[in-house]
């Protein structure tokens, strides 16, 4: 069930402590990037760097490696990753997200809304309502470990 977003829950979210390091707030992977869009998921980076304490990003667009290796001097927050490489991080994070950037179903040819996800025992998933200038909903599915749900939130 979708609930309406409110703004005064951003008050109650988690915080990292400033002296937290190596895992303490957790890790994220980040899948994304096309040959079209590269700045979703470079947002994308910098939002996830102030919540958790390590990033891991990957695209299987190789132009977007490009960008990454460019940027990451100046935003030395994330771990760029091989695509070939990306199933031994996915393991390791707490969280993964995926889409940032990615053209809408181009070459998957699959039907707006059909979507298929994997989400095991240990994973349960929070849908959210926001609310768009237009006085419509944007849903979003968040799927996560049941145990780290507790740390992100109050």
């Amino acid at each position: 069930m979708a609930k309406n977003f409110n703004p005064k829950i951003l008050k109650k979210l988690y915080k990292p402590y400033k002296d937290s390091s190596g895992e303490d707030n957790g890790q994220v992977t980040i899948i994304g990037g096309s040959s079209l869009f590269h700045g979703a998921p470079l947002l994308a980076l910098k939002v996830a760097s102030r919540i958790v304490d390590m990033v891991f990003f990957t695209s299987p667009e190789p132009s977007v490696g490009g960008v990454a290796e460019k940027i990451k001097s100046k935003l030395l927050s994330f771990i760029w990753i091989p695509w070939d490489e990306i199933e031994n991080y996915i393991e390791k994070s707490d969280a993964i997200l995926i889409g940032p950037g990615f053209l809408r179903f181009r070459s998957e040819k699959v039907p707006h809304g059909e979507r298929h996800h994997i989400c095991d025992e240990a994973c349960v998933t929070t849908r959210i309502s926001l609310p768009t200038k237009k006085n419509s909903s944007f849903f979003l599915e968040i799927y996560h470990h049941k145990k780290r749900l507790k740390n992100i939130t109050a």
